[in-house]
C-alpha cells in the first residue's frame, strides 16, 4: 500500500508500507470422546482437535482435550503459529443419580408372626431391591439386611443404605393345665415363658399381674393369659378352672313308702302321679326351683326337698334343691343317678334337712 504526501508548495512525495494480513485459524470443531449427556459420576473426553500451537478452555486448562464431569458450556480458544485465533464451544449435560431413602412404616424390629413395609418412594421409573423384588415396596417378614436400587428416567441408578429387619424368636406362652375345684375352694395357676404377665379375666384372681395368680372362681372360667419375652414380644394361651358344685350324699326312707328290706314303693311313678315339675313352689315349701324332668327316672318314689343349713344357726337355710329319692333310699339328682349338687354353695360344714310333702322333716 502506497500514501502521496502533498506540502503547501504544491511539492509532493510519496511513501509505500508492507500490510500482511494473516490467515485465521481453521474454527475447532470439538469432538466427545462418548455422549455429553450422562449420569452423575461419568465423564467424557472433549477434544478441540491438533494442529494447533496453543489451546485455552474456559474451565483454565491448556490442553488440546479436557475431560469434563460436570453440567456446563465448555469454550476453547485455539491460536495458530501467526497468533490468530478462533473459538468453539460444546453443551454437556450431567444428570444427578438419585438417593433412595427406605422408609420402614413401622419397627424394623419385629416380633416373629409379624411384618414390616420398606418403601423406596416414588418418582423412579424402576426398582430393584435386594431380594429381587421390582416393586416400589416391599412387605418383609424375615430377617435380613435389604436395599434398593433406583433408576431415573434419565436412566440413572442410584442404590440407598441398606436396612437391617430383625425378626425376635417366638414367644411360647403356657398357662398350664386345665383344673377343678370345689366351689369356695381356690388353685394356683402358673404361666411360664415369659417375663411380663396379664391375666384376664381378672375376676376371681388374687394378682393378675404375676404368673402364678391365686384363682378363686364362682363358676368354671376359662383364663387367658399373655405374656411378654424379653425383646417385647408377646403370645398368649388359656387355662380352664372348672368349678365343681358341692355335691351331697344322702340317703333316707318314707316311713309310709317303706315295705322292709331297705326299700320303699314306687307306686306313685308306677300309677304316673309323680309330677314332672318340683312340687314345692306352694306353702308351706315356698321354694321357687326350677327343676322338672322330661319323664320320671325309673325306681323312683317321689321328689323332695334337700335344705343345706348353716352349722352354726340350723334356723338358717343357706341353700335349697329340689331332687328325687330312689327307692333304695338314694337322694338324687333330676337325672335320676347323680348326687345332689348345689352350684351356688361353698364347701364347708352344713346341716341337711329332707322335706317330703307328705312327712316330717328330717335333719
Amino acid at each position: 500500500h502506497g500514501v502521496v504526501v502533498t506540502a503547501a508548495g504544491g511539492c509532493t512525495g510519496t511513501t509505500f508500507a508492507v500490510v500482511t494480513v494473516l490467515p485465521r485459524p481453521v474454527v475447532p470443531v470439538i469432538s466427545a470422546s462418548g455422549s455429553t449427556t450422562f449420569c452423575e459420576g461419568g465423564s467424557v473426553m472433549l477434544n478441540a482437535g491438533s494442529g494447533y500451537s496453543s489451546y485455552l478452555w474456559s474451565n483454565g486448562s491448556t490442553t488440546q482435550s479436557i475431560s469434563v464431569a460436570q453440567s456446563g458450556n465448555y469454550t476453547v480458544t485455539v491460536m495458530n503459529a501467526s497468533g490468530c485465533s478462533a473459538t468453539s464451544t460444546q453443551s454437556v449435560t450431567v444428570w444427578p443419580r438419585p438417593m433412595p431413602v427406605i422408609s420402614p412404616s413401622s419397627s424394623t424390629t419385629l416380633c416373629a408372626g409379624g411384618s414390616v413395609t420398606l418403601d423406596a418412594g416414588s418418582g423412579y421409573s424402576s426398582y430393584l431391591w435386594s431380594n429381587g423384588s421390582t416393586m416400589q415396596s416391599i412387605t418383609v417378614a424375615n430377617s435380613g439386611t435389604y436395599s434398593v436400587v433406583v433408576t431415573t428416567g434419565h436412566g440413572c441408578s442410584g442404590e440407598s443404605l441398606s436396612v437391617p429387619v430383625i425378626v425376635l424368636p417366638a414367644v411360647v406362652i403356657s398357662a398350664g393345665a386345665d383344673s377343678g375345684i370345689c366351689a369356695g375352694n381356690s388353685v394356683e395357676l402358673f404361666a411360664t415363658g415369659g417375663v411380663t404377665y396379664t391375666w384376664q379375666p381378672s375376676t376371681g384372681l388374687d394378682n393378675p399381674f404375676i404368673a402364678n395368680p391365686i384363682a378363686s372362681p364362682t363358676q368354671t372360667t376359662t383364663y387367658i393369659v399373655t405374656g411378654t419375652g424379653p425383646g417385647g414380644c408377646s403370645s398368649s394361651d388359656t387355662v380352664i378352672v372348672e368349678v365343681k358344685p358341692l355335691t351331697a350324699f344322702v340317703s333316707i326312707f318314707l316311713q309310709g313308702a317303706y315295705f322292709g328290706g331297705y326299700t320303699m314303693t314306687t307306686g306313685l311313678r308306677d300309677q304316673n302321679l309323680i309330677p314332672l315339675q318340683q312340687p314345692y313352689n306352694n306353702a308351706p315349701f315356698n321354694y321357687n326351683g326350677t327343676e322338672q324332668l322330661d319323664t320320671v327316672p325309673a325306681d323312683i318314689v317321689d321328689w323332695v326337698l334337700v335344705e343345706f343349713r348353716s352349722a352354726t344357726n340350723a334356723s338358717i337355710v343357706v341353700a335349697r334343691r329340689a331332687a328325687l329319692l330312689r327307692k333304695h333310699g338314694a337322694i338324687v339328682d333330676v337325672d335320676g343317678f347323680s348326687d345332689v349338687s348345689i352350684p351356688s354353695l361353698s364347701a364347708g360344714s352344713y346341716y341337711i334337712v329332707v322335706r317330703h310333702r307328705t312327712h316330717l322333716a328330717v335333719m
